[in-house]
């Protein structure tokens, strides 16, 4: 059975919207968890965006093995918001982005990828501060970790909230309705990570025991590589896309679909990695077909996969950065993505995949931010719960908005100029810092540079 609504607009476009099931709850916290307890009856339910003012029309259409059925039509009108409207690429500098009414679109922002079994209550408390520091960007994946925000998964799963493969969890998708909500209050716009490697990985970050497309749960896959070619997973995919861009599509708080957070870590990627590339461009092709709002599509893979940032369906491309030198790695991975004419961002980003350090002022942080801001894309750093919230660093996303405050990289080709610094005494040999250690921690934390270029002590600073 397919129930929709088509709407006509007052220039004659219409659009399809598709009908999801919806139940209603109401949250509490309790033993540390987030609760849900169910309020009023569950219905059927479409969610539309006009995006031109004047008068609409729309009908309800049911089909099912009888043949369609239609409602009379009903209508509406629409008058301005002063909304700006969704977050589209440039058209005729492809490096940017904007709103629909024209305006320039910065991204700030950072992962906040999941929460602990408090859920919303935990974005309620991150979030919150992300707006009052001018952030506008955030990516959450769609993930079962803690009470979970995925749309299925194992329905052995300790939460309870899971049924399998293309049965959608009513708890999961009410915390998204949650997130959504609050986002556009705020102002911040949401990458929205469909899946994620470990779900189909044997090796990496692996949750393949738990995930109900394994044939070890009555799934019918064998191995993760094995989702990018099966017929019946794809159909389940575009199912699952279909129902996310019915609920969540009408939002403008939704920036991008991203179809899988670091895909090259799924099993036996470089072999498979042809395949891979195929199935971005076929589900970056259906979803673009079946978005009314247009969304952006991305992902997240390997710097040097071609195949992947060249599709036309991939909007923006995303690369991710762990390491030392980050001001250089970011902006040679920027540099290099030019090619494809295209936005780029640095999904994530640290000096350290472990961890984010003990560096209390969160310098990897700024350097990240700024130099991603100078190029003109955006970076995003991870470590949002045990690194950036407990040490209180919202104050780089202060510095970076007000900076940026009205300013519009569209107005000029900017390019970067020579700098040098005068005044003081020359050091004979410059600064030059040397860790004496390699990955270990460091065993000294604190260093005075002397006037002569030396820094006594280094040898205990890890690199």
């Amino acid at each position: 059975m397919n129930i929709q609504a088509v709407f006509t607009a007052p220039s004659g476009a219409e659009h399809a919207v598709p009908a999801f099931w919806f139940q209603d709850y109401t949250r509490f916290a309790s033993g540390g968890e987030e609760k849900f307890a169910p309020k009023g009856e569950p219905g059927w339910r479409v969610r539309h965006a006009p995006v031109e003012t004047g008068i609409h029309t729309f009908v309800l259409e049911l089909t099912d093995k009888n043949g369609t059925v239609r409602s009379d039509p009903g209508s509406f009108t629409v008058t301005p918001s002063g909304r700006k409207g969704f977050i589209r690429v440039h058209a005729d500098d492809r490096r940017y982005l904007e709103f629909d009414d024209g305006s320039f679109y910065f991204p700030m922002g950072q992962n906040v990828g999941w929460a602990s079994s408090l859920g919303t209550y935990d974005y309620d408390l991150w979030m919150t501060r992300m707006g009052e520091a001018g952030e506008n960007w955030m990516r959450i994946w769609c993930t079962h970790f803690g009470k979970g925000q995925s749309l299925e998964w194992n329905r052995s799963y300790w939460s309870g909230w899971y049924h399998g493969i293309g049965r959608y969890s009513e708890e999961g998708a009410w915390k998204w309705d949650y997130l959504v909500n609050k986002a556009e209050a705020l102002g911040i716009a949401i990458q929205m990570v469909i899946q994620h490697h470990g779900q189909f990985s044997k090796n990496t970050n692996s949750n393949w025991d738990e995930n109900p497309y394994n044939v070890a749960n009555g799934g019918f896959l064998n191995s993760g590589d094995e989702f990018f070619s099966n017929n019946r997973a794809k159909k389940f995919f575009r199912q699952k896309m279909r129902y996310t861009i019915a609920r969540w599509g009408y939002s403008t708080s939704i920036l991008a679909w991203e179809l899988f957070n670091e895909v090259m870590w799924t099993d036996d990627y470089d072999a498979n990695y042809p395949v891979v590339a195929e199935w971005h461009r076929e589900m970056a092709s259906y979803i673009h077909a079946v978005d009314p709002w247009s969304h952006i599509v991305t992902t997240s893979a390997r710097d040097a996969d071609s195949l992947i940032w060249s599709a036309p369906g991939m909007d923006i491309n995303q690369i991710h950065y762990y390491g030392p030198g980050v001001i250089d790695a970011l902006r040679s991975r920027q540099s290099m993505m030019r090619k494809y004419d295209k936005p780029n961002i640095i999904g994530e980003f640290g000096d350290d995949w472990q961890g984010g350090g003990e560096d209390p002022a969160g310098t990897v942080v700024h350097q990240g931010l700024w130099a991603t801001a100078i190029l003109g894309g955006g970076a995003m750093p991870w470590w949002w719960d045990s690194y950036i919230h407990p040490k209180n660093l919202y104050f780089h996303w202060r510095a970076l908005a007000d900076f940026w405050r009205g300013e519009d990289l569209r107005t000029g080709d900017f390019e970067s100029v020579p700098v040098s610094c005068a005044g003081g005494p020359a050091s004979p040999s410059g600064v030059r810092i040397y860790p004496g250690k390699t990955w270990e921690s460091s065993t000294k934390k604190e260093f005075w540079v002397q006037p002569d270029g030396s820094t006594p002590g280094i040898e205990g600073l890890a690199q």
